[in-house]
């Protein structure tokens, strides 16, 4: 049994498998100790769904995957998942049906749609979880001026980016990475600060000059 996941015709479905459960694995170890795995890779990328004049979302491949509604990692494990069980359900009846699996070039196409639409239809479940109305979308821009809350235990300086959580004007929680404005600041974990600009996929802070006043 063991053979057959680490058999030329199912390898790169076993391989899906693992990194979906290391995946699994990194996200709960973060949120257990306060972070957010997801955050940082949608920071990373820059997630930033388009909102065009009249609500609807920008009709792009990522928009139709609900990227932006969901977690980049919790589209990434949906679809590895269904990409690895596709493929070990497809090579297993082949092999109980004709005595012979697929070549492994061929069955991953098969797979690549089983797994493409099952993230498609996944997300949408996931994403009703928590209702988002489309008019209420907002631009990673608009966070600019307001109050974040480090939520790293390690300060943030020049160069070295850290967690903050922050609300959006609809009470709506993100995760983004901050680093100091000025070059000589630390920006310590727990601390408030202010989100004075953005520089691609991270924000300019500086403390929070009015600290207990205008709280996150």
């Amino acid at each position: 049994m063991i053979d057959w996941f680490a058999s030329d015709a199912t390898w790169v479905f076993s391989l899906a498998i693992l990194i979906m459960l290391g995946l699994g694995l990194i996200e709960l170890i973060g949120l257990m100790m306060g972070a957010s795995p997801s955050g940082w890779v949608d920071d990373f990328f820059d997630v930033d769904v388009g909102v065009h004049a009249g609500g609807g979302i920008d009709n792009t491949l990522l928009g139709w995957l609900h990227l932006g509604r969901v977690p980049f990692l919790v589209l990434l494990v949906i679809f590895l998942s269904a990409f690895g069980v596709s493929g070990f359900a497809l090579q297993w009846a082949l092999r109980d049906l004709f005595g012979a699996s697929l070549p492994i070039l061929i069955a991953v196409l098969p797979a690549l749609v089983v797994a493409v639409s099952a993230t498609r239809v996944v997300g949408a479940l996931f994403a009703r979880i928590v209702p988002k109305e489309e008019s209420s979308a907002v631009s990673r821009d608009s966070l600019v001026g307001r109050v974040a809350v480090i939520t790293g235990t390690s300060s943030a300086k020049v160069g070295l980016a850290s967690e903050a959580r922050v609300k959006d004007v609809h009470e709506r929680t993100h995760y983004v990475m901050v680093e100091p404005e000025e070059p000589f600041n630390h920006l310590n974990g727990g601390s408030e600060v202010l989100l004075v600009r953005r520089k691609g996929a991270r924000f300019m802070a500086i403390p929070n000059p009015h600290a207990g006043i205008m709280g996150p």
